[in-house]
């Protein structure tokens, strides 16, 4: 008769365990799915910053179904700037679109020193109210310096 109530008394405790175990993961799932809507919103904002052609990638998803945390990816037109996807203009157009949205948010005009200009046809340089300054290769043997 003890022996049957200690079996019931543990099994008891055994459900209670089980629930309790279900519950909790039941608030880690919670906890998740917020965690990650909150990023999509704030993914959300920050992209409306920019435009439309640079956009970032703040969590991706990994292969379990969760994401990963502290990612940071930016992109122009969909390809990514750190890969090979992106060619040399799009990177260069990238940088100068981040830079010139920083100083708008901030609220600041500095010079944007652009090296590389050779690899961007004038008009797809960014309209920017700050100073630019348009490093680029040419096959002069002299230096020049135009001011536009």
């Amino acid at each position: 008769m003890e022996l049957e109530e200690r079996l019931t008394f543990l099994r008891n405790e055994q459900l209670q365990k089980e629930q309790s175990k279900a519950d909790c993961e039941k608030i880690l799932d919670l906890l998740n799915q917020l965690d990650q809507k909150k990023n999509e919103l704030l993914v959300d904002s920050i992209n409306s910053y920019f435009g439309g052609r640079v956009t970032w990638d703040l969590f991706a998803f990994a292969k379990n179904g969760g994401y990963k945390k502290d990612y940071c990816v930016p992109r122009i037109d969909g390809f990514e700037i750190h890969d090979n996807t992106a060619n040399h203009g799009r990177k260069i157009e990238a940088m100068m679109i981040i830079a010139l949205t920083i100083q708008k948010i901030v609220g600041i005009q500095c010079p944007v020193i652009l090296d590389d200009g050779e690899s961007l046809d004038p008009w797809r340089l960014p309209v920017c109210d700050s100073q630019l300054i348009v490093m680029s290769r040419a096959d002069n043997k002299e230096l020049m310096v135009e001011v536009a």
